[in-house]
């Protein structure tokens, strides 16, 4: 396993490669503090199928500061690393962020796609 820190976005990326179905588990992320492990209350289910997951974004509830911002990660295969990737809120399908390349914004929303990671994040601004 490696960590990718991309601290300009708040954000880091441990890709987790070659799995097997007795990988399937829960799974944290962890921050240092003071020679000490936070464990925030966020866990990850990771299920390993022989199926290819479209699109992944389970188990997710954001919570944001009024008036700052929160970036949303969503997950991808392989299949659709060539598609339009896109960020709506529901019942406003007509104001989406839509890109087929590497970044796309709309109004306060901002989606950028990293395709070696398989993943694109979405940006929300003065919520």
């Amino acid at each position: 396993m490696s960590v990718k820190d991309d601290p300009t976005q708040g954000v880091f990326t441990v890709p987790l490669k070659n799995l097997q179905e007795g990988d399937s588990g829960m799974y944290m992320c962890l921050l240092d503090r003071n020679g000490h492990f936070y464990r925030p209350e966020l866990m990850y289910n990771i299920t390993v199928t022989s199926d290819t997951p479209g699109l992944l974004v389970k188990n997710n509830t954001v919570e944001a500061e009024l008036g700052g911002s929160v970036t949303v990660p969503c997950f991808y295969s392989d299949v659709y690393s060539k598609r339009e990737k896109g960020w709506c809120r529901e019942g406003t399908e007509s104001s989406c962020v839509k890109t087929r390349s590497t970044e796309a914004s709309s109004g306060r929303a901002t989606l950028k796609v990293d395709p070696t990671a398989g993943v694109f994040r979405v940006t929300l601004r003065d919520l």
